[in-house]
């Protein structure tokens, strides 16, 4: 992996794992249960994932964190706009800006 892919899934993961810690918090005390896996999808992407190496990676790794920071500030957005419960409707909000420096940072990396 190339020094700016990784140094790009760290901050993913610091920043996903903080994002992560708030919103159990926030599912506990609307007395939601989140998930406990990651579901299907990210399960077949990392699975993908977890049998390339070197730039081959590096490029589906970049091409998968762009198609999913494309998605992710559009779901917050509506939950922002339009969620019933007021906490989590400011739990997004405050993490659409957030997801879309993560797209933009994505958008950088090594493509082809």
């Amino acid at each position: 992996r190339s020094a700016v892919v990784r140094r790009f899934g760290q901050q993913m993961v610091s920043h996903h794992g903080r994002s992560n810690q708030e919103m159990v918090a926030l599912a506990q005390q609307t007395q939601l249960t989140p998930p406990s896996t990651i579901g299907a999808e990210h399960q077949r992407i990392y699975d993908d994932l977890a049998k390339l190496r070197g730039s081959a990676f590096d490029r589906a790794y970049a091409q998968a964190m762009v198609r999913d920071h494309q998605e992710d500030p559009r779901a917050y957005q509506a939950e922002a706009q339009n969620g019933t419960d007021p906490d989590v409707r400011a739990f997004a909000a405050r993490h659409v800006p957030i997801l879309q420096e993560h797209l933009r940072m994505a958008q950088r990396l090594p493509q082809r």
